[in-house]
């Protein structure tokens, strides 16, 4: 079954499926399936990384939680679908790639955070800053 989360270092997502095994599925849909073609781009395991420790480990300091839950593993992988062929193709990863998908998708967090000055890069809201709101979004 899929639910949604909310991580403190200021992400979340839906997830397709996840159990308490830990695992996290994500199902992606194409006209057709062709074996000569990628299927999987860097995109879908730093999507699946950040939803893995977005949900399985809900914690701003992931070296400390490492250091406290040396054994701490998720399953991650795609299910691709072709919608017009009927073909199904799963991509699981290995938990070294994922551990680097979830560095590299750290990266585009922080850099997406600072150049919407969201997060810990949001604008101080003062009296003559009253522009934004304490998150760095825009008012309306």
């Amino acid at each position: 079954m899929g639910s949604s989360f909310a991580s403190p270092l200021g992400y979340g997502g839906k997830i397709d499926l996840n159990t308490d095994e830990p695992l996290i599925c994500d199902f992606k849909t194409k006209a057709t399936i062709d074996d000569k073609k990628q299927l999987a781009w860097p995109e879908h395991i730093q999507q699946l990384a950040a939803y893995g420790f977005g949900l399985f480990a809900p914690a701003t300091n992931l070296p400390a939680y490492f250091a406290a839950y040396p054994n701490f593993r998720f399953r991650a992988l795609n299910v691709f679908i072709g919608v017009e062929d009927r073909q199904v193709r799963i991509v699981e990863y290995e938990w070294p790639d994922i551990v680097e998908a979830f560095a590299q998708f750290s990266c585009l967090l922080e850099f997406w955070q600072r150049i919407k000055k969201f997060g810990p890069y949001a604008k101080p809201v003062t009296a003559g800053n009253n522009d934004s709101t304490a998150s760095g979004q825009k008012k309306a």
